[in-house]
């Protein structure tokens, strides 16, 4: 058993001294308890639909009525309680402001950063090409057409540096010097650091993705991905140690000059003019987190990647050469990158950035007028209890008496009151059906020349909720299949029986019987079955479902028996 309010155990412990009571005497003990709240038992309970009523306590105001029902069964004692409350509370009219956050469709983003990045090449020979830091600076817009996804375009300027190492030597044969004699001229590469610097302005087009950890929107991540125009432009190329010797071999006198005139070391440093393609096309993703530091911003720290899906090598490459007006024979050096000892070229750069993300909108304030339902001070909330001896109880100890439930409903503060429930009303003997009620046959017509009893049955059970006579969604079905059997043949018949639980008067479980069996030959009227088909019986709770100990809500039902046979 559940365990009850308070209240509830002050009533246990009033039940138990009036148990000694004769049952002929005492049949019904009655019991208000004033309180702020209702007093409501555990074990099983039913509300009222609210009814707005005119309470009178303060003019122009309007009030609710609520009913509460409650029951407990306790098997050690002679009694069932019965509780019923009566509450007023006031109806109030309120002004709710509630704050519409903005959507933030546009927002605003800005960032800088630094990282790592390649020109991304190969060279002949051995050479080697390696990366070097970067910076970029950047300013997007964006849209959000949802709270999370948007599309984003922008602006970002970076600057992209590889460090080429050339290494190795390179021979040019056949060659005619200054005298007119042939030589092989050989050039051994001793040196050679050059830095290679692309400057880049992209126009990156992205889908965005954001989302926020909480509701307070304290912090969160962002992600993107999307493809960039890139428009190369003040690229350089600088040789910071150019290190290389002239050599010469004479094949018809087998003669090799290495520091005789023009041949010798040579320092090639210098500074010139990067030639690489004007346009490309590149693709990037960036991740990062999201903090709020104002209203409108937040903080966006994160990494990034490019990669450059177009060649931006020279559509022109050259032989390697270190030509000057001495050796007129081989081309002048213009960086590594065009010479045909470069590959293609597909810069990257990756890295960190940091920046604002600024979303602009105001928040809306909506004021919302509405009805509250508040209680009243004044009113408080009175239970009106009612021990009823119980039947098993009689049975047990060989006891006759008769049931009287006495219903009272009281408003206290003079809101609002009635009296007492008439006798009438509200006694019935022990075993006997109410005046108006034939034991065993509804009050509903039927056709009479049908005989009821000549047929064999098959049992279908449909249950109640607690004095309710409405139809649940389980009962619902089990009549859809109900409908199907009678609709298949039209020599079918139905008995309808029904019945209550024992809690409540028998006046009342008559009538609530009545009602439940009602309902359910109502709903087969409604689909096409005949009254001329049915035989319609209330019983109360005069027919449990068991003779031994069973849960009350077993007896809450609509026995429906279907004829198989004539």
């Amino acid at each position: 058993m559940k365990k009850i309010t308070f209240f509830g155990l002050a009533m246990a412990v009033f039940t138990l001294a009036g148990a000694g009571m004769s049952a002929k005497a005492q049949d019904t003990i009655q019991y208000v308890h004033k309180s702020e709240t209702p007093q409501i038992f555990e074990e099983a309970s039913s509300t009222d639909d609210p009814v707005v009523i005119d309470a009178g306590v303060n003019k122009g105001n309007s009030y609710v009525r609520h009913n509460y029902r409650s029951f407990a069964v306790y098997k050690d004692t002679m009694f069932t309680i019965v509780s019923t409350t009566d509450s007023v509370e006031k109806i109030e009219k309120t002004v709710r402001t509630d704050t519409v956050k903005a959507k933030h469709r546009h927002q605003l983003q800005m960032y800088i950063g630094g990282g790592w990045g390649s020109l991304n090449y190969r060279l002949a020979n051995n050479g080697l090409v390696t990366g070097a830091p970067l910076a970029l600076a950047e300013i997007d817009y964006a849209y959000f057409f949802h709270k999370n996804v948007g599309i984003g375009i922008g602006l970002r300027i970076s600057n992209t540096t590889s460090v080429a190492r050339l290494q190795g030597n390179r021979l040019w044969s056949g060659v005619t010097d200054t005298d007119g004699e042939i030589y092989n001229h050989t050039t051994l590469i001793k040196s050679w650091r050059e830095r290679e610097t692309m400057h880049t302005l992209d126009i990156p087009l992205s889908l965005q993705a954001q989302f926020y950890f909480n509701e307070k929107e304290k912090a969160g991540m962002y992600f993107g991905v999307g493809a960039s125009l890139r428009i190369n432009g003040l690229n350089r190329f600088n040789v910071k140690e150019g290190n290389i010797e002239d050599r010469a071999y004479y094949p018809a006198t087998h003669l090799s000059l290495d520091h005789l005139h023009e041949f010798g070391d040579r320092d090639l440093k210098q500074v010139g003019k990067l030639d690489l393609r004007r346009l490309g096309a590149g693709v990037f993703g960036d991740v990062g987190f999201l903090f709020r530091v104002g209203r409108v911003t937040d903080l966006a720290v994160g990494g990034y990647f490019q990669y450059t899906v177009t060649d931006m090598s020279p559509a022109n490459k050259t032989a390697l050469g270190f030509g000057n007006n001495t050796f007129t024979f081989m081309p002048a050096y213009q960086s590594a990158i065009a010479t045909t000892e470069a590959s293609a070229a597909h810069p990257w750069e990756a890295g960190l950035k940091l920046g604002l993300r600024i979303r602009p909108g105001k928040d809306k304030v909506k004021k919302t007028e509405e009805e509250v339902i508040r209680m009243v001070p004044v009113v408080s909330h009175d239970t009106t209890v009612t021990l009823i001896t119980r039947k098993e109880w009689l049975k047990t100890h060989e006891k006759d008496t008769t049931f009287t439930d006495h219903r009272v409903n009281v408003i206290a503060g003079g809101v609002a009151g009635s009296g007492a429930g008439t006798a009438d009303e509200g006694k019935t003997s022990k075993g006997k059906v109410p005046a108006g009620y034939d034991k065993g046959e509804g009050k509903r017509d039927y056709n009479t020349a049908i005989d009821f009893n000549s047929y064999k049955y098959k049992h279908h059970i449909i249950y109640f909720r607690f004095d309710s006579d409405r139809l649940t969604d389980e009962a619902v079905e089990h009549l859809n299949q109900i409908l199907a059997l009678l609709q298949e043949d039209e020599n079918r018949v139905v008995v309808i029986d029904g019945h209550t639980c024992e809690m409540g008067p028998d006046a009342y479980n008559m009538r609530l019987s009545e009602r439940r069996a009602d309902v359910v030959a109502d709903y087969l009227t409604e689909h096409g079955i005949s009254e001329k088909r049915m035989l319609v019986r209330y019983h109360g709770f005069h027919e449990p479902s068991s003779d031994k100990p069973h849960p009350l809500s077993q007896d809450r039902r609509v026995v429906i028996r279907i004829s198989i046979s004539q």
